[in-house]
């Protein structure tokens, strides 16, 4: 069994090193409007809970999304953190925003906040607040560069790292731990790094802006598959809970300035 655990933990790395490296691309050819909704789709967090559920079962998927509407929506004051001190240099914004996340998160999990009608009430006023102050933000299109294969490969070891390190932690940790490390913003984390330093600080703001502003997809996500994870099982919940995250984005991105 154990071994199979860490097959899976394995193919968490792949499939989500590649997944989030393929997003960033598109980001970078479509613009960060539209290539903001591919990279604020469920990705970390798909394959997180999804590794979660298929080692530990719908059940830890279902408490482990309890809290997520609010600790997804807590990404937003981390990236308000990173857009406001980000010319102080990146790695002290992330440092700063990774502080003002943690403050805010761990006590979720700590306390073990894990009604989602309390959790989802309180997200999407955060949510609310937030987008609207990055609605005011211009949207960008990136200028045309090389794009390399070893640059693609980095990008994706370093998420497919992180994500493969959620699933591990998760196991030991619990799912409601595991949920809170599913809505760190490694997508984020490792696209501002990687965007900043090819196009700079300006388009940098925009993707910001573009993922902050999709993050409500995210919500939408963990809040169906919190509801139908259990009575449609992992498969069908998750295609169902991505249909609603799909729905959702499409609708924000028409919306957004």
């Amino acid at each position: 069994m154990l071994d199979l655990f860490w097959l899976q933990v394995g193919l968490s790395f792949l499939v989500g090193g590649i997944y989030i490296a393929a997003s960033i691309r598109a980001a970078e050819k479509f613009g960060t409007r539209w290539g903001g909704l591919l990279l604020g789709l469920p990705s970390t967090t798909l394959v997180s809970l999804y590794f979660i559920g298929w080692t530990q079962g719908t059940d830890a998927v279902a408490q482990a999304t309890s809290l997520m509407p609010l600790s997804v929506a807590i990404l937003g004051v981390f990236q308000l953190i990173f857009f406001l001190i980000q010319d102080k240099g990146l790695l002290k914004a992330l440092l700063a925003a990774t502080i003002g996340w943690l403050a805010f998160t761990v006590p979720l999990a700590v306390y073990k906040v894990q009604d989602i009608f309390i959790t989802l009430a309180i997200g999407l006023v955060v949510y609310v607040a937030i987008a609207n102050y990055f609605n005011k933000v211009p949207s960008r299109t990136s200028t045309a560069q090389r794009f390399s294969k070893t640059e693609f490969a980095v990008r994706a070891v370093i998420c497919g790292t992180l994500i493969a390190a959620t699933v591990a932690l998760s196991k030991t940790a619990g799912p409601l731990w595991g949920g809170v490390l599913a809505s760190f913003p490694i997508a984020f984390s490792s696209t501002v790094l990687l965007v900043s330093a090819k196009h700079g600080q300006g388009f940098t703001s925009s993707v910001v802006k573009a993922m902050q502003l999709i993050s409500g997809t995210i919500i939408a996500f963990v809040t169906v598959l919190h509801f139908t994870v259990l009575p449609l099982g992992l498969i069908f919940g998750f295609l169902a809970s991505y249909a609603a995250a799909v729905s959702v984005g499409i609708l924000l991105t028409t919306k957004t300035q």
